[in-house]
């Protein structure tokens, strides 16, 4: 017997014991016929857009005015960072620029 004889095979005596249970629970024969009726994988994916172009501006907003310690903050926490490990957003202290000493500041000597 081939895999795809195999295959079609399994599948048919999936569908009989699926259509067993159905006649005998017939809560859940409701339950499937309403849950093909609303067509609940195309529902779903329309939310799951909608929430998507929603939230994106709202991240975009946020991430405007709120200060930028609150950013790192929100980032430390949903991290896999161990805590006290240093964040990848901070950058390490700045210098202060070195004052290049012109010729008028040179003492004689």
């Amino acid at each position: 017997m081939r895999a795809s004889q195999r295959a079609a095979a399994v599948s048919a005596r999936g569908r009989e014991l699926a259509e067993q249970v159905l006649d005998r629970v017939p809560v859940a024969r409701t339950a499937v016929a309403a849950i093909i009726r609303v067509e609940v994988l195309d529902r779903s994916l329309i939310i799951a857009a909608q929430a998507l172009f929603a939230l994106t501006p709202l991240l975009v907003v946020l991430a405007a005015f709120t200060p930028h310690t609150t950013g790192t903050t929100v980032l430390d926490q949903i991290s896999c960072r161990p805590p006290g490990s240093p964040s990848p957003t901070t950058c390490p202290p700045r210098r202060s620029p070195r004052r290049r000493r012109s010729r008028c500041d040179r003492t004689p000597g």
